[in-house]
């Protein structure tokens, strides 16, 4: 339903009758066209208009955002001065309801109201539409349309402002037409007045008033849901901030359009908050200042308590066992390696385009499904990377991606779970990042060139990243996560294992917060943790007699293993350094461990071998391996914790227990992090013979297939339960892995 004056404006320009083509604008009508219907048209001289002052648009939707009207104030000032009079004075005719307004008065503010449901607290509120609602979308770097092509249409806002523009501007634009145009040139090479100072002025009292100990948190927070947090999740900060106006000061949405702009914000937050983790009060005060808000997500207490407990600190990370550091160290090994394949040149955007492949499948997902997915693709995928990297990448190429996903990650291949990852890698990222800029290069290969830049730390990448494309699918946790395994050590990973240990002291708190760890506010978190923790890590590694090792990377990865309880070493990793050395069949026989120790199948590994097959691996005691497929795996693992031949107690408490490192009663948990099968009554050495029942002997000398040998089973339900065998004949290798 149109509201009374925008269907005001709708009549007025299906009756007038404007002046030639060259003085059209969007939304007018046709000549010769029907009443009331509307085509497009070719690029008029408003349009044109508005081109050359883009950049004064986009300034003037931050400005409406900031509630800063001054600087707009010069555009109007000028359009008025160019354009004087009334409406009706300037078209000569008599416009409904708005014709006696002068321009400068209508144009800030013309547009109408509508009903809508408040996102965060689910109360109707009444919402601007129209010009302002346009100018700010322009502001935050929002497409004002929808579609491509020939299908491209304006968004609802920007298209009340068309017709508002049509009505109001168009008739005495043409002597405006050279001023507004110098105008947008001079604003768009001048910084706005005072956008990034007002705010460098704003964070520093906000520090300062924590020096004076002015501020102080409060848990009484409003009921309802804010910044998409529930009450529990938000904290009170009382005598640090004012906020103005109701915008974000670094806004969630950060891409090229107001990347500049934020930017600048982060580095006068970082200049006035160098070390965060001093307090929670400190921390709490950054992010009022970065949210404008006095209510904001609660802080990393136990970060911060550890980070100036150093004793506290020490006592708890020197807990790592030392297969957890051997582990941590093979899996960290790796990222030298990447280092150096950056540093000399060997590594290509291929392989950056792999790299980032690898990161995404590991969204939401464990090591295990995640790795194993990226073994079944990669070689596959490698030729659509290419042909991103080279700007060739078309609508047919995603769905050849999609279907070679389909195609290569089997059926019982523990990859099946980040299909749908890899189905946005090559329909998102590889469609947006194919995209070529100015200088030629696509923004594949930019980001390439800034991972192999020695001159660029990880902190300066992850936030540059967002200048070069919007919305590809990889966000700040992902974006980590592959710069930390390109050789960039001082880069935190703020993923479920971190923020459940230092934002909710073990708690699992992952799922009800996960969202605030994104855009500029996630990227601001980010940012000032690496800063407090990167002046206290050399301390904290000298104090557990490890002073070699230090670096904030290092610590990332050690302490998600110790608040983990997995030992991952992420052996693919090793897979794109060969493949970027040109080394044959890279992902073949490359072992993936289940590494969580509260998975019945943990310490088993998934293989691809020649040939398109694949096998699991159960590793016995002795050393011995076998290779199963994976219903001989399940049909195994079944019968050991199922039936009357079972393998574990009575008392097992079950797997998930030992994921649990504080139980109910708030005592430790003394199984925390062990394998399941250390539970007093299992039958470890049971499940061993089990495993050579059901499995076929692994030869070493191999390479990894399984040796021939008939399996069976002589394990029984109950009566009249079958003896299990197999089918293959003694000296015959079974046809391992799925369909």
């Amino acid at each position: 339903m149109n509201s009374e004056l925008e269907q005001a404006y709708i009549d007025s320009l299906t009756q007038q009758v404007f002046p030639g083509p060259e003085m059209e604008v969007a939304g007018t009508v046709r000549p010769g066209a029907m009443q009331g219907e509307m085509s497009a048209i070719e690029q008029t001289t408003g349009e044109k208009v508005m081109e050359g002052i883009g950049t004064t648009l986009e300034r003037a939707g931050q400005m409406i955002d900031q509630g800063k009207a001054t600087e707009l104030g010069r555009i109007f000032s000028v359009i008025d001065e160019w354009v004087p009079g009334t409406l009706n004075e300037i078209t000569g005719k008599q416009i409904p309801i708005i014709g006696d307004m002068r321009l400068r008065d209508l144009m800030p503010f013309v547009g109408s109201t509508e009903q809508v449901q408040d996102p965060m607290t689910g109360e109707m509120i009444t919402k601007e539409i129209g010009t302002p609602q346009a100018f700010k979308m322009a502001g935050r770097g929002e497409s004002l349309t929808t579609g491509t092509g020939f299908t491209t249409q304006l968004k609802s806002y920007p298209k009340l402002a068309a017709l508002e523009l049509g009505m109001t501007v168009a008739p005495g634009i043409k002597p405006a037409v050279g001023k507004l145009a110098e105008v947008g040139r001079e604003m768009a090479t001048t910084p706005p007045i005072g956008a990034v100072q007002l705010f460098q002025s704003t964070v520093t009292k906000a520090s300062q008033k924590v020096d004076k100990g002015s501020v102080r948190l409060s848990d009484k927070v409003a009921n309802e849901q804010l910044l998409q947090l529930q009450p529990q999740y938000r904290v009170k900060v009382i005598g640090a901030y004012k906020p103005e106006g109701g915008m974000q000061n670094i806004t969630n949405a950060i891409n090229p359009g107001n990347y500049q702009e934020m930017s600048g914000r982060l580095d006068e937050l970082a200049t006035a908050f160098p070390d965060p983790l001093e307090s929670p009060e400190r921390f709490s005060s950054m992010m009022a200042t970065v949210y404008n808000s006095n209510e904001v997500p609660i802080p990393p207490r136990w970060l911060i308590k550890n980070a100036n407990n150093m004793d506290e600190w020490a006592g708890w990370f020197g807990n790592m066992t030392p297969s957890q550091i051997s582990e941590a160290g093979r899996g960290f090994s790796i990222v030298d390696k990447f280092k150096t394949i950056y540093g000399d040149g060997t590594a290509t955007a291929d392989t950056t385009g792999r790299l980032m492949m690898w990161a995404m499948l590991s969204r939401r997902a464990s090591a295990y499904p995640h790795e194993s997915g990226f073994l079944d693709l990669a070689e596959q995928i490698t030729p659509l990377i290419q042909k991103a990297v080279r700007g060739e990448y078309t609508e047919a190429d995603v769905d050849a991606g999609l279907s070679l996903i389909q195609k290569y990650i089997p059926k019982g291949s523990p990859g099946k779970s980040v299909t749908s990852n890899a189905n946005d890698f090559v329909r998102t990222f590889l469609v947006k990042m194919s995209d070529k800029m100015p200088d030629g290069r696509t923004k594949l290969q930019a980001l390439h060139d800034m991972i192999a830049d020695p001159n660029m730390t990880g902190p300066q990448i992850r936030r540059a990243f967002y200048g070069l494309a919007d919305s590809v699918g990889i966000k700040n946790k992902v974006l980590s996560f592959a710069l930390l395994v390109s050789g960039r050590t001082d880069v935190m990973v703020l993923d479920r294992i971190q923020i459940n240990r230092l934002f909710g002291d073990g708690n699992k708190i992952y799922d009800d917060v996960a969202q605030i760890f994104d855009g500029g506010p996630g990227l601001a978190m980010y940012e000032g943790m690496e800063r407090s923790i990167e002046r206290r890590i050399k301390e904290l590694y000298a104090k557990v007699g490890r002073p070699n090792d230090a670096s904030l990377g290092r610590y990332h990865w050690e302490s998600w293993v110790l608040s983990s309880g997995q030992e991952v070493a992420h052996p693919t990793l090793e897979t794109m350094v060969k493949a970027a050395k040109g080394e044959t069949s890279p992902y073949l026989n490359v072992p993936v461990m289940e590494g969580r120790t509260h998975k019945t199948a943990y310490g088993v590994k998934y293989q691809r071998l020649p040939g398109g097959k694949n096998q699991f691996v159960y590793s016995a005691s002795d050393g011995a391996e076998y290779a199963m497929t994976k219903d001989q795996l399940d049909s195994m693992l079944k019968s050991v914790m199922t039936g009357k031949q079972k393998l574990v107690p009575k008392d097992f408490p079950g797997v998930n227990y030992f994921e649990q490192d504080v139980l109910p009663d708030g005592s430790p948990n003394p199984y925390f992090g062990k394998p399941w099968y250390t539970w007093p009554g299992v039958d470890k050495d049971g499940i061993d013979k089990r495993a050579a029942e059901y499995g076929t002997r692994i030869n070493p000398s191999s390479g990894g297939e399984p040796v021939a040998a008939a399996v069976g089973s002589p394990v029984a339900d109950g009566p009249g339960r079958s003896r299990r065998t197999s089918t293959v004949k003694r000296g015959q290798a079974p046809a391992m892995g799925a369909e």
